[in-house]
């Protein structure tokens, strides 16, 4: 029913949001990293 397709893409969208963080922690990491001295 709709309950189950509304959690399903609370689901998928709390995963994108992790996923989303992820690459931003791991774009600054490098971005320090590589950052000219």
């Amino acid at each position: 029913g709709k309950i189950l397709v509304c959690q399903q893409v609370s689901s998928d969208f709390t995963s994108m949001t992790a996923l989303f963080e992820d690459v931003n922690v791991m774009h600054q990491f490098y971005s320090t990293i590589l950052q000219p001295s």
